[in-house]
């Protein structure tokens, strides 16, 4: 059985996607969108939120977030921002899959194809 993603929310802290979005933002602002105290889905989640906020750091570091079952025990990925013309989050490019496809063996190939493809939606966007 598959899961239904589509409009589906998740939580921030707990996906590459939402820590690729938040990594790209103040603070302040991170702090405005976290429920608080974090939730925990799997062992893996993250639920300190300044162990969040350091980690958040190496993300912007590297360029693309990682996560390795956090919200779902079999569901890995990487994801990249889009990035507005002032740095900001306009979306996010994620590749995400179990993790027999996607294992964290292959998260340093396919982070970097998750930036590159985000900056050619960039791009297309901008100009």
């Amino acid at each position: 059985m598959a899961i239904n993603w589509v409009a589906r929310e998740v939580p921030l802290h707990a996906t590459s996607t939402g820590k690729a979005f938040l990594a790209w933002l103040p603070a302040e602002e991170v702090h405005g969108l976290l429920d608080v105290p974090l939730p925990r889905f799997t062992d893996t989640t993250m639920t300190d939120v300044e162990a969040l906020m350091s980690h958040l750091g190496e993300i912007r570091e590297r360029g693309y977030a990682e996560c390795a079952g956090e919200l779902e025990p079999a569901l890995y990925g990487v994801s990249a921002p889009i990035l507005n013309v002032d740095g900001r989050p306009l979306g996010v490019f994620s590749i995400w899959g179990p993790v027999s496809r996607v294992p964290v063996s292959r998260f340093d190939e396919l982070g970097p194809l998750a930036v590159d493809a985000a900056e050619e939606v960039r791009e297309a966007l901008l100009g």
